[in-house]
């Protein structure tokens, strides 16, 4: 193959064409032709990389929110399952209703709903930590939102008497 006769508007076109399918397919391939050009060209065999400059696709962002139906059947499940027992056969922690309330209204992941803490209640809403690049933010509040953060304080008072009754002490929250 004559490398030094292609032109960039070549791969331009291959990317394109292979994009209207599948963007991140196209991007992969072009990503490939400029490493193993750029390998080419340090040893000799081609004088330059045409695949230098070449435009990417613009791939589509995946919707990663379940739908409003598929969440709430799940929020039941996690409800009744988080009312059984502790310890008992298919039970959950009772505190996984809410959190999934938290995480699917303020659109967190679940290490951001784990590390909320007394401060993130602001008076506007919750304040929102981001992770993986995302920009810090707060939601503002509604009911489904205050109706959770209320049942996480709750659940987290009942767990804090039950151990006081059993003679553990624990520092006790200010904010």
């Amino acid at each position: 193959l004559q490398v030094d006769r292609l032109l960039p508007v070549v791969f331009q076109r291959m990317v394109d064409a292979v994009a209207e399918d599948t963007p991140s397919k196209a991007n992969h391939m072009l990503r490939y032709a400029r490493r193993a050009l750029s390998w080419g060209v340090r040893r000799g065999h081609c004088k330059s990389n045409p695949a230098k400059g070449v435009e990417q696709a613009r791939e589509r962002g995946e919707f990663k929110m379940p739908e409003h139906d598929v969440f709430t059947a799940v929020l039941r499940f996690a409800r009744e399952r988080g009312a059984l027992p502790p310890h008992s056969k298919g039970s959950v922690p009772p505190h996984l209703a809410p959190a999934m309330e938290l995480a699917y209204g303020c659109r967190m992941r679940g290490i951001e709903v784990n590390t909320l803490t007394d401060a993130d209640k602001l008076e506007d809403g919750i304040y929102a930590s981001r992770r993986k690049g995302s920009k810090h933010n707060v939601t503002a509040w509604n009911g489904r939102l205050r109706a959770a953060w209320a049942e996480l304080e709750q659940i987290r008072a009942d767990i804090l008497q039950r151990q006081e009754a059993r003679g553990v002490r624990r520092p006790v929250p200010i904010q």
